[in-house]
């Protein structure tokens, strides 16, 4: 991969017409491809849309209408949201680009203080701060169809060190107290999240790369994570201040994907397409956008990566001053880059790159130990493998409120330069935990915490209780030196360093559950009891008792004998009625004078 800055390389690069006005919303759609040393592709889409910062966004061209009016609405300084399926496996892949972040849902936002003219320090302001945080998660869930209503204050922390604002920054405005940041490790993403983040492109799925994000090949992948970044930025974006009227509100949606594209051929040839991998063909770019680029990159200078056969030949190619990885760069604006009627855009590479020779510096590896259910210990080792220099850490833990975590059981193997520790209140606010330290150079250390499970209330059990409750991802942050370590990460602007932010795997704790079973049983039998004496007493209560004659008890035979015997005799009986008056006329006939 390369840094995050390729988009001012391409500028600097390309036409400066395209650049608009200042007072108009301006657009970018931009794709990355990075083959990595196991044989599969990173890609990173990436879709810029500014529009100048005011107090009231009525009317907005290209930027979404639904994102401004929740940073007007929260009185939000800076939003980040990332939705991600899967692990990313730095040891094997190397270091992701912008938007690496753990697994479920990740959220956090700065807001704007009560009284820019005073330092935000007011109880009322906090209590503000905590309102505006609940609605922001409201009105996320229903914006993106995810579960972020079940962000409550008992998953938030303020955190003290980390997450420092990316953009324009205020006098008083960058204080913890002003930002808040969750995770929900069981957040699955799908398709209901992938639509509607895609709507809030000005092209839509229509045209334009958002035509290749294909969500049956996207979330079928290795690695898969849309995010949003919204922050205020000047319209020199490495400028920390300028005048209000050259201030713009940036949104930046990031889907980042690791795919295998499986046409993988003499164990060392990566064969591979954009047609066979989304199985969509681009026709143009999105006819709103200022820049529509795809960028390949081939490496460092001499690396096997160089000897890439691309299909069709790019537009130009460039070198990243920071990292001097060169990138093939396609200007679908152009429309000599279309090799036909459509864009079809494959690589072969003669050979993959020998692994280790890009290795990840800093390594975090996650786990739970310990054994039963009153005890247990979270242990994080971190394994520095640069051999020269040592590595300044800064280590964030957020505990769950239900881990009864000890303090004084805090063992790690270097000396703590700063920490800040709070602890957690029982379904108020978890544990947060911040440690600075170094890693000496070529060594590993491990960080391990106990705790005491606790038996919570029946009613808090989740439906799947015994597959345990998760715990959030630790984030470990370090400055790595030399740019030639930065090959994968964002590279700050005005550092000679790069900014590194890891995020380790997410635990299972399984806590005392009770057997749900027998409350299962004992619903059971009552409402079996509760059935069988209802009948009787309802009967007894509703119908009306009737004295009739009783019936001796005969059997069939003998009934169905009567019953011949009461028919033979009635059917006499009918002829006696019938032969009696014959009988009288003729005695009548008798008696009567002859004439």
């Amino acid at each position: 991969m390369c840094c995050g800055r390729w988009t001012e390389c391409a500028a600097s690069s390309g036409d400066s017409s395209s650049v608009q006005h200042l007072l108009a919303d301006s657009f970018r759609e931009e794709l990355l491809i990075t083959p990595l040393d196991t044989e599969h592709l990173h890609l990173q889409f990436k879709f810029t849309i500014t529009t100048p910062r005011r107090a009231h966004y009525g009317h907005v061209d290209l930027f979404p209408k639904s994102v401004a009016d929740v940073m007007e609405k929260h009185a939000l300084e800076e939003l980040h949201l990332v939705l991600t399926q899967g692990l990313y496996r730095h040891r094997q892949w190397g270091y992701a680009a912008e938007a690496w972040a753990p697994t479920g849902a990740q959220v956090y936002a700065w807001f704007s203080p009560d009284d820019t003219s005073t330092p935000f320090s007011s109880a009322a302001s906090q209590h503000s701060v905590d309102q505006r945080w609940k609605g922001l998660t409201n009105s996320l869930a229903g914006l993106f169809c995810a579960t972020l209503n079940d962000v409550t204050n008992a998953k938030s922390i303020s955190p003290v060190w980390q997450f420092r604002p990316q953009g324009l920054t205020r006098a008083g405005s960058v204080n913890n107290s002003l930002v808040r940041y969750s995770t929900l490790p069981r957040e699955n993403v799908c398709t209901e999240n992938l639509t509607p983040w895609k709507k809030l492109l000005p092209c839509g799925e229509q045209s334009g790369l958002a035509r290749l994000l294909n969500a049956i090949k996207l979330l079928s992948s290795h690695y898969f994570s849309l995010a949003l970044n919204v922050r205020p930025v000047c319209n020199n974006d490495n400028r920390k201040s300028c005048a209000v009227e050259e201030q713009l509100l940036q949104a930046t949606f990031t889907a980042t994907a690791v795919i295998q594209p499986g046409s993988v051929q003499d164990f060392n040839k990566l064969h591979w397409s954009l047609k066979d991998i989304f199985e969509v063909e681009l026709e143009r770019g999105c006819p709103l956008a200022d820049q529509s680029l795809i960028y390949v990159d081939q490496g460092l200078p001499g690396s096997p990566m160089q000897e890439m056969a691309l299909q069709p030949f790019p537009s130009f190619t460039m070198a990243l001053p920071e990292n001097n990885h060169r990138l093939a760069v396609y200007d679908l604006a152009n429309s000599t880059t279309f090799n036909g009627p459509k864009f079809t855009l494959s690589g072969k590479s003669p050979s993959t790159v020998q692994p280790g020779l890009h290795e990840p510096l800093l390594t975090t590896h996650r786990f739970v130990a310990g054994y039963g259910q009153h005890k247990g210990a979270i242990k994080c080792r971190l394994e520095n493998h640069d051999p020269t220099s040592a590595l300044r850490v800064q280590y964030l833990e957020v505990l769950p409120w239900f881990l009864r975590v000890y303090l004084h059981t805090l063992r790690l193997s270097v000396p703590i330069l700063r920490s800040h520790f709070r602890p957690a209140r029982d379904r108020i606010a978890p544990h947060h935990i911040e440690l600075l330290f170094d890693i000496p150079s070529a060594s590993s250390i491990e960080f391990a915490v106990e705790f005491d499970l606790t038996l919570l209330k029946w009613t808090e059990y989740p439906p799947d209780a015994h597959r345990g409750f998760d715990v959030p991802p630790a984030v470990v942050a370090v400055m790595l030196k030399s740019p030639e370590q930065c090959s994968h990460v964002t590279m700050m602007p005005g550092f000679d360093s790069c900014f590194l932010r890891l995020y380790t795997e997410a635990l299972l704790v399984n806590l005392p559950t009770p057997d749900f079973s027998m409350p299962y049983n004992v619903i059971c039998m009552t409402c079996t009891v509760l059935a069988l004496a209802f009948g009787p007493i309802h009967a007894y209560t509703s119908k009306s008792l009737v004295v009739g004659e009783k019936e001796s008890a005969q059997r069939p035979l003998v009934k169905l004998k009567n019953k011949v015997k009461a028919l033979i005799a009635k059917w006499k009986a009918r002829r006696t009625r019938v032969a009696v008056p014959d009988s009288t006329s003729s005695a009548e006939q008798d008696s009567s004078p002859t004439s």
